[in-house]
């Protein structure tokens, strides 16, 4: 199965317009009723490296992905996610998918990218809300164990996000624009760039154990890892008391 565009970027292009992101700001994560009682199975977590985009936006406001930033951004966020979930008491194993290219883990992962966009429609805010995907959230990729077996784990960790970084041009424009508006008395919104990770954690039987949306504009940067740091630990933060 091949997709002309990147899941990622699919699945980000619909999160910015479907509200999803600013619900985080509420209560960013959905996990199943018996959630605490699943995690006791749970001891060893295996994890993909994280799947990173981001972006430079120019003056006129063109998007430039910079793979190097990425890179960059990509290493922050799992040393950040190792460090948290140590401090649960898990213990992390990274996985590098590009060691099994096999047809089957490539349609896992691209049917967990289908299970994201589908939670962003229908167990967040908007017009395409189910409320009972909230309350009874319930979603699965299929068993896992081909996965997870190998690499000793009982769960599979899985990190979506993208940033948006604006360049010094777009930034004096911004703050040139909101001058002007306040001289009018206008208040304008500057747009320095969005930031979102999506947060995921599998269990043998490919059920969504803890999903988290996480993110804002202007107020993170996943090159710095002050930031990555700080949006990791939002993204967890109420992970611990679900599962006591």
């Amino acid at each position: 199965m091949r997709r002309s565009t990147s899941p990622l970027l699919a699945i980000l292009a619909l999160l910015m317009v479907s509200g999803s992101l600013h619900a985080a700001d509420e209560e960013s994560f959905r996990c199943p009723p018996d959630f605490a009682l699943r995690m006791k199975n749970v001891r060893t977590i295996a994890m993909f490296r994280p799947d990173i985009k981001i972006f430079e936006i120019s003056s006129g406001g063109v998007k430039e992905l910079r793979q190097e930033w990425g890179e960059e951004g990509r290493g922050k966020m799992q040393a950040a996610f190792v460090e948290q979930f140590r401090q649960f008491g898990y213990d992390l194993k990274i996985l590098d998918p590009a060691q099994d290219n096999s047809a089957e883990l490539r349609e896992t992962l691209l049917l967990y990218d289908d299970v994201v966009a589908s939670v962003l429609r229908h167990a967040y805010g908007g017009p395409n809300q189910f409320p009972a995907k909230k309350t009874n959230f319930d979603y699965t990729v299929g068993p896992i164990d081909n996965i997870l077996l190998p690499a000793g784990a009982d769960a599979l960790l899985l990190i979506r996000g993208t940033d948006e970084i604006s360049t010094s041009g777009r930034k004096a424009m911004q703050t040139l624009a909101i001058l002007a508006g306040a001289a009018a008395g206008v208040a304008v919104t500057p747009n320095m760039g969005r930031t979102a990770v999506i947060v995921g954690l599998l269990d043998r039987s490919g059920d969504v154990l803890w999903f988290n949306i996480r993110g804002g504009s202007g107020g993170y940067n996943l090159m710095d890892a002050e930031s990555v740091s700080k949006l990791v630990s939002q993204s967890l933060e109420n992970f611990q008391a679900q599962r006591k």
